[in-house]
């Protein structure tokens, strides 16, 4: 018999005590996170759908409903508990570190579920834990390094960290007598520690700094070495900005083009393509976050990466797995980088080089390759491309062509699911659902346009159970929008019964997208939201009673003025030509109502 959670039976006693105080989950969570808007998180634990919640997460709630130790640890007693050890001596040796991290990702992510804050304490706890053993672990023997390391953790326990680099800045200072490569070795390692640190409190300017500078403490003993030690930290810094709300990009390039300068770099030409590679894939990612002339000018300098990386690779001589992998990869990026730049200059010629890339990648890598992880990322990616020229095409694209595009993502897919690689089977998905809903907009059939629609909407439910918002919150949020557009436009053509189901759901996805977006750091998504929502208030308000009717006039009132607001702030003159629109047609409903 399969014993029950803890997180279940900790639920049901939530559940019991809240019931006993006679409290609303509103009211509950008013008490226990200060918000009723927390009342997402009381539903998940009563409705035991947080497997194993660390008992330190619950404290306000339990505080709040007046649950003793001894009940708690009566749940823990009789389910399958197992605290994560991690998070469990965090809490237990650097709580106000924890408290502090937990903030900021409150601050960030308002509407996150207690699932996704206890996940993201579990990730932030093993990184405290991973820094606080490498500062013990440096080799320094005497006794005033052992009592440096000693307060520099006890900084860092309690998010003190200014005083944890500070410390290691005179444990720095106190190595530098000490100039053998060993030593040099531990004071690098020291350096990168006061960088970790910055990352840690968000200081990232700062920890390019404290980064840059451990490896010229390299520098002048093994170029090999510095090279290696930044290639190491671009990539911990993209990765960082690659999960972020806010990428930016420029620590990782700021690491890597300081690397280009090596002379052991300029003469090898492995590690000249690599560099170049790396650069290549962060220029894209870091144009996805700006729009018009600088994506371009990023775009620019992703192809010329990419190429650049592809000549030194061409002239290792030695065919191997490795550098096959290594090649297909600069192929891979490369094509990409030319698809989003046709996108953005709308010519065909650019999109069909990057086409021709992708379909010559996948007949040099079978599908019984042993780089199926690698044929699964080009089938996608060549779908993506195949949908992009789609695009380009507009008017001119015919049935066919999308029907090419839906089998190219159903083969990655395919592909995916044999390697089990999550990320890359997560953004088939996301593509696919994506090339569905377009396909169903140019598909004349109403049947046919609806059953295409459902596919949509089940290819973009499975892209977001792989992207977590903690982990990768842009096309988390990037899922829901494309999510809502379908669910309401699907709506439009639903009978009664499930017409208003469908509509809920849409305004559900673009409230959990509007949690990243926000107005400040993306505007641009912000105001295209606000005027959906516009949108389907309105729709709403025309098949609601009297009272439900004027409340959803209102809501759809004050949704397009937003994105009125947006359209000016953009000056998109279009833009605030149908907002303005869609502000008298509402007024007439009005009047037509009363």
């Amino acid at each position: 018999m399969v014993r029950e959670s803890f997180g279940a039976a900790i639920g049901k006693l939530i559940l019991q005590r809240r019931k006993a105080l006679g409290l609303t989950q509103a009211q509950a969570a008013e008490d226990a996170f200060g918000s009723s808007a927390k009342v997402r998180r009381i539903s998940e634990l009563e409705g035991g759908l947080v497997a194993n919640p660390h008992p330190r997460t619950l404290d306000p709630l339990i505080v709040a409903l007046k649950i003793t130790e001894e009940q708690v640890e009566e749940c823990a007693k009789r389910t399958s508990a197992t605290p994560d050890p991690a998070l469990d001596n965090a809490y237990r040796e650097a709580r106000n570190l924890i408290e502090a991290i937990a903030g900021q990702f409150e601050h960030t992510n308002p509407n996150a579920s207690l699932s996704e804050l206890d996940e993201f304490l579990r990730a932030r706890a093993l990184e405290w834990s991973d820094l606080r053993k490498r500062i013990r672990d440096i080799d320094l023997a005497d006794q005033d390094m052992a009592e440096l390391k000693a307060t520099a953790v006890r900084a860092l326990d309690q998010a003190d960290f200014d005083e944890a680099d500070r410390t290691l800045a005179r444990a720095e200072d106190l190595q530098l007598t000490r100039l053998t490569l060993g030593e040099v070795r531990k004071l690098a390692e020291l350096r990168v520690s006061r960088g970790d640190v910055a990352l840690m409190a968000g200081r990232r300017t700062e920890a390019t700094e404290h980064y840059i500078s451990a490896a010229r403490y390299l520098e002048p003993f093994s170029e090999i070495e510095a090279c290696d030690l930044l290639h190491v930290l671009a990539e911990k810094m993209y990765e960082t900005d690659r999960r972020s709300i806010r990428p930016v990009f420029k620590s990782a390039v700021t690491l890597l083009r300081r690397v280009l300068d090596y002379s052991c770099v300029i003469f090898d030409a492995s590690l000249s393509s690599k560099t170049y590679y790396r650069l290549s894939l962060i220029y894209r990612n870091a144009a996805m976050q700006v729009n018009g002339s600088d994506s371009l000018d990023l775009l620019h300098k992703a192809v010329e990466s990419a190429r650049l990386a592809l000549l030194s690779a061409d002239s290792i001589e030695e065919e191997n797995d490795e550098n096959l992998f290594h090649n297909a990869s600069i192929n891979i990026a490369l094509g990409n980088a030319l698809f989003d730049r046709a996108r953005l200059l709308n010519q065909i010629d650019q999109i069909d080089e990057a086409i021709s890339i992708f379909s010559r990648l996948k007949s040099k890598l079978p599908a019984n390759s042993n780089l199926i992880e690698l044929v699964a990322h080009v089938s996608n990616c060549f779908a993506a491309a195949l949908m992009t020229r789609v695009s380009i095409l507009g008017d001119k694209a015919i049935e066919p062509d999308f029907d090419e595009v839906i089998s190219s993502y159903e083969e990655a897919v395919s592909h995916a699911e044999r390697c089990q690689n999550y990320e890359i089977w997560g953004a088939a998905h996301a593509n696919m659902g994506q090339a569905l809903a377009v396909r169903a907009d140019i598909t004349p059939d109403i049947g046919s346009a609806a059953f295409f629609r459902l596919r949509s909407i089940s290819a973009l439910l499975a892209a977001i159970e792989t992207y977590p918002s903690t982990e990768f919150p842009l096309p988390f949020a990037q899922s829901h929008l494309r999510l809502g557009k379908v669910l309401f436009r699907q709506s439009q053509f639903a009978d009664d019964v499930v017409k208003e189901a469908y509509m809920i759901r849409a305004v559900n996805s673009y409230q959990i997208a509007l949690a990243v977006f926000d107005e400040q750091n993306y505007p641009s998504e912000w105001t295209s939201v606000q005027a959906e929502l516009g949108r389907i208030f309105f729709a709403h308000a025309k098949t609601a009673g009297e009272e439900i009717a004027d409340a959803d006039l209102d809501r759809a009132e004050e949704h397009i003025k937003n994105a009125l607001r947006g359209y000016e702030a953009a000056e998109s003159h279009d833009g605030v030509r149908g907002s303005k629109e869609a502000l008298n047609t509402l007024k007439k409903e009005r009047t037509a109502k009363k």
